[in-house]
């Protein structure tokens, strides 16, 4: 949705961007990136590019990433956190439901399109791994509060395997769109998510 990390900027870079104008400066190198990404896949992203195309030097991109595949890995997970909010709607099926209309969102758009390319693309290069796991990791925090409210309501029990849970639905999802080629509307998303937890109806 990447470990053997290479240094702490980078992480912080993937989870909160700074403010003022080095927030600027950011925006415009993520913005930079997913542009070559949509356009040309992970091997037109070069610091080269990117430092062009996002109007800064090259040396501000050598001091925050080692390798252009880290800013790949942090442009993606900034821009997913974007499109992808956890919100809550009083209930898990709300909430699940909620949450795989904006990954399905996101996944057919340009962005996620060229995202699942990179990754099958980059799927051998240790570098890769390294980055997928970290952006695994961050989807995993992001959505652990609609696990957490769930286990508080009683819809869940408290020693449920959410990890599991979430890969099953999150899962199901990416072989509908990607695997199977098919959309992914309110009926699809009720019924996958009442064969996962089928006790009670989606509220959609």
């Amino acid at each position: 949705m990447s470990s053997g990390m290479p240094t702490a900027p980078l992480r912080k870079a993937a989870i909160k961007r700074p403010g003022g104008r080095t927030s600027d400066v950011t925006e415009r190198i993520f913005a930079a990136t997913i542009a070559l990404l949509e356009v040309g896949g992970i091997a037109a992203v070069t610091f080269q590019r990117v430092a062009e195309q996002a109007g800064v030097g090259r040396a501000t991109l050598y001091r925050r990433w080692p390798e252009p595949i880290f800013l790949v890995g942090d442009a993606l997970a900034a821009t997913a956190a974007d499109r992808i909010q956890i919100g809550d709607t009083d209930s898990l099926r709300g909430d699940l439901a909620a949450m795989l209309r904006q990954i399905g969102a996101f996944i057919e758009s340009s962005t996620g399109r060229a995202a699942i390319a990179a990754s099958l693309m980059g799927r051998t290069e240790p570098e890769f791994a390294s980055q997928a796991k970290l952006l695994w990791e961050r989807r995993r925090k992001d959505v652990a509060p609609i696990f957490a409210r769930a286990i508080d309501r009683g819809e869940l029990p408290e020693d449920c395997d959410t990890d599991t849970l979430f890969a099953a639905i999150a899962g199901a999802l990416y072989v509908r769109l990607i695997v199977m080629a098919e959309s992914s509307d309110d009926a699809w998303i009720e019924r996958t998510i009442g064969l996962v937890l089928p006790n009670a109806t989606v509220s959609l």
